[in-house]
Order: C-alpha cells, then sequence, then structure tokens
C-alpha cells in the first residue's frame, strides 16, 4: 500500500486517509476503517436518495458467500502465471502495461488478475473489491507466493478512495453490468485513469 498510500482518500469526505498498521483515517472528518488480514476495510455505502435500485449490497453478499473464482487449481505463481499466459485478455494487458505503471483492477474478485499483473516486476497493481472473503483469498495468494507489487482494498466502486488521474491503468472486466448504474459507474472509475 505504501506505493499508493497518497493517493487513498476518504469515500465519505474526499479527506486524505493516513494508514497504519492499526488501521486507516481520514484527517479530515476522523473516519476511521479497520484493516483486516492485511487488506483496508475502505467500502462506504452508496447514499443515494429517491427511487434508484441498489443491487451493491445484493451482489456484495453473493460473492461474500461464493468468492469466484477460486484458487483450487492453483497451488504457485507458475501456476497462475501459466493459466493466465493461456488467456487473451490477461496475456495482452501483461504484454501492453509498461514497467513502472499504476494500475488498479477495479472489482478484482479473488485477485487472480492482479495476483498475474503483479508478478512482472516494476509495476504497482491495487485490486479493489466490495467482498472482503474474495480479498482474503487474493491477499493469502499474495502472501504466500510472495508477489509483492500488489494490494488489495475493500472499496465500494461509486465511493472510490483514490483521487482523480491516480493511475496509468484502469481494468474492470465482468464488473459493470452487475451495477445498479453501469454508465455511472464506468464514468466514476474511468476519473481514476490519468488521461
Amino acid at each position: 500500500m505504501t506505493k499508493v498510500a497518497e493517493a487513498l482518500i476518504c469515500p465519505s469526505c474526499q479527506g486524505h486517509l493516513r494508514v497504519t498498521p492499526e488501521g486507516v483515517t481520514c484527517t479530515a472528518c476522523g473516519n476511521v476503517f479497520p484493516i483486516e488480514s492485511g487488506i483496508p476495510l475502505l467500502f462506504w455505502a452508496n447514499d443515494w436518495a429517491g427511487s434508484r435500485p441498489d443491487v451493491t449490497e445484493t451482489m456484495k453478499s453473493f460473492y461474500e458467500a461464493t468468492p469466484f473464482p477460486n484458487y483450487d487449481d492453483l497451488d504457485s505463481a507458475a501456476a497462475l502465471r501459466e493459466k493466465a499466459s493461456r488467456g487473451i485478455f490477461a496475456r495482452l494487458l501483461d504484454e501492453q502495461i509498461p514497467h513502472g505503471a499504476k494500475v488498479l483492477e477495479v472489482g478484482c474478485g479473488t485477485g487472480q488478475l492482479s495476483n498475474f499483473l503483479g508478478m512482472t516486476w516494476g509495476r504497482s497493481i491495487v485490486g479493489a473489491d466490495a467482498c472482503v472473503n474474495s480479498l482474503k483469498l487474493a491477499e493469502n495468494f499474495r502472501r504466500q507466493n510472495q508477489i509483492e507489487n500488489v494490494s488489495f482494498l475493500q472499496m465500494n466502486l461509486f465511493k472510490p478512495v483514490f483521487g482523480q488521474e491516480s493511475f496509468d491503468v484502469v481494468v474492470s472486466n465482468g464488473v459493470l453490468h452487475h451495477t445498479s448504474d453501469p454508465l455511472l459507474a464506468f464514468q466514476t472509475i474511468s476519473k481514476l485513469a490519468k488521461p
């Protein structure tokens, strides 16, 4: 988290967040966010007024109970690299994201893509998802395989915890259509990418 900590903002007031081993604190409004299993829990619920439906909690509950995909067939970083290299999407991303890039994966789930992209030295990868159980699987695999360029955090994509233009690349695959407002979701996370 140290490589991206300076870009963290409070999902409530957009104040600066200070990361300590005990938790994450907003220097503006004083909100304190816990860290669980090495994962900052920065999720802030939507506060949409009126009759707009919000499926965020429904989707979050589903994936908390059923993290997907699991790591059952992946016992090592080499196995993950082999699996990801067979897929066109992951392989092309790995080939095209340059050395030194800061990458955010929004809706990373169990973090397989983030962990794969983080195996290339010189990149900083952040995997963000709403589901803590999925993130725990991601973080456990990262730790077991000593993938140092990746960090994971819990975040609501409608309430991002990063300032605008914080990342060279923002990836979100298979996520936006699971939201109440895919266009707003796209507009929100696209602002996190540099021009």
